[in-house]
């Protein structure tokens, strides 16, 4: 690689302002040891009154590669958005519709500026490991450690106000209630995954194998509050707002996130091979996986020692894929797919009974198409995919949801990019 750099300022709408710099630098003579950092900031206000966005980035990198067979790469990065333009909506009454009283403003802001916060702050470090033992047999290492900690508060809308009781109940097209609060949230990732690749021949077959095993652990607390109208504790009380001559800034919320306090931990172990074999224009490929899935979540709002502050999950699944694609010499290459899908699920029913994985099979046949001399690629597929155990909300409990038997999805997609001629690039999607 090369020494060499880019500098990037940009500006747009809604007082946009970027900068970025990208720096590749050598460190020796040899090229062993290369560097580049990668690095901005930006800033906008939102499409929302008061409302904005800032972010800050950082991105060094350091890659080691004595030879042409080894390479080991770090890297890090932090990214901070000490501010998001989060935004509820708006009374359809007086925005998509007519309301009595008229329309407002259409960046209206429903929100208290001086109560609404968002920062989150990311930092993540990353290793990329790669040997060739040869031309036939390589292996592959990546871990990678992800720091989350977000604090965020907001205030929307809920409902409009009414005025009276009883028969003589009327909507108060002129005023909002509004609910309110926020989370406060932390988690810590930490993944890693080895494969080994193995290129071989079995008679006309050529064979590209590849086996590894992965794990994921993540964990973290969540506490959260939220809160709707007035009320008689000016700490918990939200207060309404008047639409068309709006007045923000009196009396803000204050009060602790309790009302959610959890810590949640994950375990998940996943056992892969592939084989993808070739013989003349013939593409076959073969693929398994095997899931170990553990989960402990903690009520940290629960009693100690008691049975509802503690709840397990082990959940485990196989899944599978075939295909076969031919490849033409006139550029047409007919396919065929079959997948299987694993979600594991950690909710329970109004029985308190735990739900069980959410499972999916999808089968695929289409045609692929490259005009011979282009770099363009055309796909036309029908698809029907069917998903077991999906969650919806349980009729006879709203607050609870129930696994119904099947989802199906079947259709067709027609999708393609490329370069016909040079200069004229056309995109299909459908």
């Amino acid at each position: 690689a090369e020494s060499g750099g880019r500098i990037e300022l940009a500006g747009g709408n809604f007082d946009l302002l970027r900068s970025a710099i990208d720096v590749n630098q050598p460190l020796d003579k040899d090229h062993k040891w290369l560097f580049r950092v990668i690095a901005g900031a930006e800033r906008s206000d939102g499409f929302v009154a008061m409302t904005g966005n800032r972010r800050y980035y950082a991105r060094p990198m350091l890659t080691f590669a004595p030879d042409e067979a080894t390479s080991v790469t770090l890297i890090l990065n932090y990214q901070r958005d000490p501010e998001s333009a989060s935004y509820s909506g708006v009374p359809v009454y007086g925005s998509a519709l007519a309301n009595p009283l008229g329309q407002f403003a259409t960046d209206f802001n429903v929100s208290e500026p001086a109560y609404e916060a968002f920062d989150r702050k990311q930092k993540s470090a990353t290793l990329l490991f790669r040997h060739d033992f040869n031309d036939k047999l390589s292996w592959a290492t990546s871990a990678r450690y992800l720091d989350v900690d977000l604090h965020y508060r907001q205030i929307y809308l809920s409902a409009f106000a009414t005025t009276g009781t009883g028969a003589n109940r009327n909507t108060d097209f002129s005023t909002i209630v509004r609910g309110g609060g926020g989370s406060d949230e932390s988690f810590r990732t930490i993944t890693i995954d080895n494969h080994a690749t193995a290129k071989f021949a079995t008679g006309p077959l050529q064979h590209t194998l590849l086996a590894g095993v992965d794990w994921q652990n993540n964990q973290g607390n969540n506490d959260q509050q939220f809160n709707t109208g007035v009320t008689n504790n000016p700490a918990t009380s939200i207060p309404n707002l008047t639409l068309f001559a709006p007045v923000y800034g009196g009396v803000q919320p204050n009060f602790p996130l309790t009302q959610t306090r959890s810590f949640r931990k994950i375990d998940q172990v996943g056992a892969y091979v592939q084989d993808q074999i070739a013989i003349g224009g013939l593409q076959l490929i073969a693929s398994g996986r095997y899931d170990w899935y553990d989960q402990t979540t903690v009520n940290r709002n629960a009693a100690a020692g008691t049975a509802s502050g503690v709840t397990r999950l082990h959940q485990t699944a196989f899944t599978g894929r075939l295909g076969a694609l031919y490849e033409t010499k006139f550029g047409l290459a007919p396919f065929v797919s079959y997948s299987e899908s694993f979600e594991p699920q950690t909710g329970t029913g109004f029985d308190g009974a735990s739900f069980v994985p959410v499972t999916g099979r999808q089968y695929e046949a289409g045609l692929k198409y490259q005009p011979r001399g282009t770099n363009a690629l055309f796909t036309l597929s029908a698809f029907d995919l069917r998903r077991q155990n999906v969650p919806t909300t349980d009729p006879a409990n709203p607050n609870f949801s129930i696994q119904i038997g099947e989802v199906a999805v079947r259709g067709i997609e027609l999708d393609g990019r490329g370069e016909i001629t040079p200069g004229l690039t056309v995109t299909v999607a459908g």
